[in-house]
């Protein structure tokens, strides 16, 4: 079935984990209309869903990840949902800072300004899960010996 996303669109098996936001009021009114929103992290997830949601609000949007592929369907999706969204796509690792640099210049070269940045990247690296029981049983075992010696004192 299809659900609310985080701005109210209907993606399928999407649970919205804002159910109460009404987004409609920014859309009807153009909330946005001559604001220009940098969205890192706008590959997937809350990203894209903040680079529609500004979309549908009238803001020029540049949306920035690592891969171009997956923007370019961002775009599209976006476009699909607003055909007269001002999107543009950045390809950039933030870990660059001159990527970063970069892209933000080519946002000023098109848009003349930036009013909003929503900072939205992170990373998970891979760990050694045995590496963390190992190390949660030493938190436990360290705890085990504070309470017993507070215990005799």
């Amino acid at each position: 079935p299809l659900r609310k996303s985080i701005v109210g669109v209907t993606h399928p098996n999407v649970p919205s984990i804002y159910p109460t936001i009404d987004t409609d009021p920014a859309w009807r009114t153009q909330a946005f209309k001559g604001q220009v929103v940098l969205v890192v992290g706008a590959s997937r997830g809350i990203g894209q869903m903040a680079a529609l949601f500004y979309a549908k609000a009238g803001a020029s949007v540049a949306i920035a990840g690592r891969n171009q592929d997956t923007l370019d369907r961002v775009k599209a999706a976006i476009e699909d949902e607003k055909a007269d969204a001002q999107i543009m796509t950045c390809r950039v690792d933030v870990k660059d800072s001159q990527a970063a640099q970069d892209a933000v210049e080519s946002i000023m070269r098109r848009w003349e300004r930036l009013d909003i940045l929503i900072a939205n990247s992170g990373a998970i690296n891979p760990f050694d899960k045995s590496e963390l029981i190992w190390r949660l049983r030493s938190v436990g075992d360290l705890n085990r010996e504070t309470n017993n010696s507070n215990g005799r004192a």
